[in-house]
């Protein structure tokens, strides 16, 4: 059991990891609390911790099953901006020692400006009751210690995402031509599958690479080869529709998913590609034409399944010639 939670949690994101261990804390955290709660017979309370209970182990377990998983986070961080303002206002005083694990983890939970949001919210909301039940020398010191905790978790959250951010990019685009990369691809594949299985989504693969790029390379050199490489990518990005999304798959190799799409659909853009080629010669760079294959997705059919079946419809238009397009 043990190993299968180590397993999700390391094929899951960075969020999800987060999502997931402040919801199963929070679960054993709240566990003893109900128990005293009850020996206690504050029965308000006790209703309160059962619902957060049940709430965290929810989300626990759609996390690990890789479900809802926006759903779950953002329900996580309302049931903990919820628990702060009741625990913090139902309970004793030692109770309001919750709004810094409660104020961390929002930030996991919520964009950073959201999170900075929440967390003055709840402050202003829960001073009436703890100016009643602190003294105010407490009250001062509690306040001024959450204030620099806040602002460190949110300059360290905004700082966190942003490096995740450029991480994510640079995993998934590649550097020259700024498309997604063979990784980048392969999900978005997969995900064409797991739609085609669940709902008969239609998708099109359309595969091209540049003809005779080695002579060109050579004859020319690869700074020159790089720029026709970009040059190509720009006018392939200018022919797609919004859905559409174009990787470079390795050397002068390039795939495009059209999804929700037939193949007269795909078609029809590569013939858009191949016109928009033609017509749009640079005058700094060697002339040159691309070749494609192109394959529906088939039901049962893997990634490599359906690049096979693309990559031979590609191959048959290098043997009809090159500048041609084939259909699987």
């Amino acid at each position: 059991m043990l190993g299968k939670i180590r397993e999700r949690l390391r094929a899951g994101t960075l969020l999800d990891r987060v999502v997931f261990t402040v919801a199963a804390l929070s679960f054993l955290a709240v566990c003893p609390m109900l128990v005293a709660r009850i020996i206690e017979r504050n029965w308000f309370m006790v209703t309160l911790d059962a619902i957060l209970l049940v709430m965290f182990a929810f989300i626990a377990v759609n996390v690990m099953r890789g479900r809802y998983l926006d759903v779950s986070r953002r329900i996580l961080g309302v049931f903990m901006v919820l628990g702060m303002i009741g625990t913090t206002t139902m309970g004793d005083t030692g109770n309001a020692y919750w709004l810094y694990p409660g104020f961390i983890a929002i930030f996991f939970m919520f964009s950073p400006i959201v999170a900075l949001s929440i967390a003055v919210l709840v402050s202003v909301t829960v001073f009436p009751f703890l100016y009643e039940r602190f003294a105010a020398t407490n009250l001062f010191t509690l306040y001024a210690t959450l204030l620099p905790t806040v602002l460190f978790i949110y300059f360290f959250s905004k700082d966190l995402r942003a490096q995740h951010k450029t991480l994510s990019m640079q995993a998934t685009e590649d550097y020259l031509t700024q498309t997604g990369n063979r990784r980048a691809f392969n999900d978005e594949a997969q995900l064409c599958i797991d739609a085609l299985n669940k709902s008969n989504a239609s998708n099109v693969l359309i595969l091209f690479d540049m003809d005779h790029f080695k002579r060109l390379n050579d004859a020319h050199g690869h700074v020159t080869g790089d720029s026709v490489l970009k040059d190509v990518s720009n006018i392939v990005q200018g022919c797609l529709r919004s859905t559409d999304k174009l990787y470079r798959l390795g050397g002068e190799e390039f795939g495009i998913i059209v999804r929700h799409a037939l193949l007269s659909d795909a078609l029809g853009i590569a013939q858009k590609i191949r016109q928009s080629i033609d017509n749009n010669k640079n005058e700094h760079l060697p002339d040159y034409t691309v070749s494609f294959g192109i394959a529906e997705l088939l039901k049962n059919e893997s990634v490599e399944d359906w690049m096979s079946r693309a990559d031979k419809a590609l191959y048959q238009s290098k043997q009809n010639g090159r500048d041609q397009i084939s259909i699987a």
